[in-house]
């Protein structure tokens, strides 16, 4: 049987961008973990999808690289757009 884990020496432990500010265990014996973001949010859920790397931020990581990826995605069109016109231009 796996040795059981001190949960309050995981308070103040960061995980990627966020730090265990409280942790217990519910009814069934999972482990579940408050956190502060680095942005400032809560979050709350089970400690062992912060652990295994499932979850990394409280959302705001998801959005950030959603949103780099649409405005690289609309400057490549841009491009695309005027690489066609310029050859417009130069074959009549």
């Amino acid at each position: 049987m796996r040795p059981r884990i001190d949960l309050q020496t995981l308070i103040g432990c960061q995980f990627d961008r966020l730090t265990i500010t409280d942790v217990k265990r519910n009814e069934k014996g999972d482990i579940v973990a408050r956190a502060r973001c680095s942005c400032g949010n809560k979050w709350r859920g089970c400690f062992n999808s912060i652990k295994r790397g499932y979850t990394r931020s409280c959302g705001c990581l998801n959005a950030e690289f959603k949103k780099r990826t649409f405005n690289l995605r609309i400057k490549k069109k841009i491009y695309e757009k005027e690489f066609w016109e310029s050859l417009n231009t130069i074959i009549p």
